[in-house]
């Protein structure tokens, strides 16, 4: 799965949580060139009436730098495990299925859940709902 590095930094820097519900919410539009993947904000009653939005907080390690560092260590680790994926056989399952034809399926997101999972279910031949 991929993402376009600039797009999922600014997602990532704008991820903040609520202090008292615990729950993870996203200020972060984007909407440019095809790529659509919508603000994550409450949306519940009690939400709402608790005024979230004015005590949300961001956590230490979201801020560029950090994401960015993130993003470099996973490449260097995960390169060369997809290198070794894509370079075998599909399994005998998939090949079952007729739905695989390597090892490594690639995505590339392109907006949120709505928008993406029908594009992961037909990738990889199973249903998500």
């Amino acid at each position: 799965i991929a993402m376009r590095e600039d797009y999922l930094v600014r997602k990532s820097v704008a991820r903040r949580l609520c202090p008292e519900c615990g729950v993870s919410f996203n200020l972060e539009t984007i909407d440019e060139g095809g790529f659509f993947m919508p603000a994550v904000l409450p949306t519940s009653p009690e939400c709402v009436a608790r005024r979230c939005t004015e005590r949300f907080v961001q956590r230490k390690d979201d801020v560029e730098d950090t994401i960015r560092n993130r993003l470099e260590v996973y490449n260097k680790v995960t390169n060369p495990v997809l290198d070794f994926f894509e370079s075998q056989e599909p399994s005998t399952w998939a090949q079952s299925r007729g739905t695989c034809r390597s090892s490594v399926v690639h995505v590339q997101i392109t907006g949120g859940f709505a928008t993406m999972a029908p594009v992961f279910e037909e990738a990889v031949g199973l249903s998500l709902s």
